[in-house]
């Protein structure tokens, strides 16, 4: 839980605004949540601690990390999108699965230089933040700069 309360934290100071969001919803997800610019792919991950996800059709989400607990084993989970909302610059996801509820949001951090992934040494567009029912993670997602 606290994972989710920092993460909350930060993405509140990233400027998500209601004038930055999108008024006009182009879908639901079948319980009344609005889908704004329906995002229908997505990658990202890093390796320190290692974790990757992907954004499935818009409607699922897969995770794999480090077992938090175990160290050595990988841990992957399906979550089903919630909503997704788009502010200035960037993107949030809201899923769920029944261990709890999963979130990420990317921010394009281009004009700063993007985003170094650790371990490849690829510079991606985007700033990733995770939070999980386990743990919170940072990391990089999008395009290659």
């Amino acid at each position: 839980m606290r994972y989710l309360i920092t993460f909350l934290a930060a993405l509140s100071a990233a400027a998500c605004t209601p004038e930055s969001i999108s008024p006009n919803p182009s879908t639901t997800d079948g319980e009344g949540q609005g889908t704004l610019n329906n995002i229908m792919s997505y990658e990202a991950s890093e390796f320190e601690p290692t974790w990757s996800l992907r954004l499935i059709d818009g409607r699922r989400i897969t995770f794999r990390q480090l077992d938090p607990d175990g160290g050595a084993d990988f841990i992957t989970e399906s979550y089903r999108v919630k909503y997704q909302t788009v502010a200035a610059g960037g993107f949030t996801i809201h899923g769920a699965n029944e261990t709890g509820d999963f979130m990420f949001s990317a921010l394009d951090i281009s004009g700063e230089g993007g985003c170094l992934h650790s371990a490849t040494g690829i510079i991606h567009r985007d700033k990733v933040n995770v939070a999980s029912p386990r743990k919170f993670w940072t990391g990089c997602g999008g395009p290659e700069l």
